[in-house]
């Protein structure tokens, strides 16, 4: 398979509680998984970097490989996954427990030995919220071969470790912290001045273009060679479940600027994927979405978005 975007990041299997009382057991998930399917959408050729215990049934391995991600770079290893258990309320409320072993985390996370040789050639790379010493390494070394590289900061590292971030962003193009985590990387954040603040300090400590994610508000884009701010709100749709939103939408933004090279166009790609990613629960939308569907969404988005922008500048 000839490997344009990569997506690093985890792997879990989940315990789900749904509000009619009904349980499934052992469904896979993971900010990996969101990320691949977020940008499969857009980009044919997505490999999956991350790492799997035995514990993984083959018909998970084979929903991923028949969603069209390559599996390469998702190696056997000893030990247990990654498992939590989710329960949803009615109310649209939800509760995760962390079920896995302490240290899981940091030892079913991929690092650079991990990646395959196809993989290096990629064009881009996707980093999810992987523990930061992760992170950095998997940067450093897609950055060198030449690949785009963006990274989604792991919440935990955040509070804990912002030099060791803010020394990993040299090798970042695009970084796309949460409002959350841009409040714990700088301090509290308030207004819209705040936040433009927040992403040109970002971009200061070295990507091209900072994407502040914003939940229910869209996002932030800025660009620091033109020192240009864009906002783009999230696609109306009936939130179920918003499980994974940022990490589809990351990598459905990767993809998109494989696709359009423009930071906006892109966005729109990872609106789009974040609208699948919410409208059920569990990755289970990701799945059976079609590529198809995706650009007549992303086709009425933009219109929608260009009437929006029109009727604007009459006012």
């Amino acid at each position: 398979m000839n490997c344009e975007l990569v997506v690093a990041g985890n792997l879990s299997l989940d315990d789900v509680c749904l509000p009619d009382g009904s349980r499934q057991e052992n469904v896979i998930g993971g900010d990996a998984l969101y990320g691949a399917l977020g940008a499969r959408l857009w980009c044919a050729g997505v490999g999956m970097l991350s790492r799997r215990a035995g514990d993984f049934s083959p018909e998970s391995l084979r929903r991923c490989r028949d969603a069209g991600i390559d599996l390469a770079g998702v190696p056997l290893c000893s030990g247990v996954s990654l498992h939590s258990l989710a329960v949803y309320q009615g109310d649209g409320g939800r509760q995760f427990t962390e079920l896995s072993p302490p240290g899981t985390r940091e030892a079913m996370s991929p690092r650079v030995e991990d990646i395959p040789p196809a993989y290096r050639r990629c064009r881009a790379a996707f980093l999810s919220a992987l523990p930061i010493d992760n992170q950095r390494e998997l940067a450093e070394a897609f950055h060198r071969e030449g690949a785009l590289v963006l990274l989604d900061p792991y919440e935990g590292d955040a509070s804990g470790r912002r030099e060791t971030v803010r020394e990993t962003l040299r090798w970042v193009d695009v970084f796309l912290p949460s409002e959350e985590e841009a409040v714990r990387l700088l301090g509290p954040l308030e207004g819209e001045g705040d936040f433009e603040g927040a992403a040109r300090t970002f971009a200061s400590w070295g990507p091209g273009a900072v994407v502040i994610k914003r939940g229910a508000a869209g996002c932030l884009l800025y660009e620091r060679a033109e020192d240009r701010f864009a906002r783009l709100p999230c696609r109306p749709t009936r939130a179920v479940d918003t499980t994974g939103a940022g990490d589809t939408f990351g990598g459905g933004l990767a993809a998109g600027l494989l696709r359009t090279g423009k930071l906006l166009e892109a966005a729109c790609c990872g609106t789009i994927s974040a609208s699948y990613a919410v409208e059920s629960f569990g990755p289970q939308g990701l799945f059976e979405a079609e590529k198809s569907a995706a650009e007549g969404r992303l086709e009425a988005y933009l219109k929608e978005k260009r009437s929006g922008d029109d009727s604007g500048k009459g006012n």
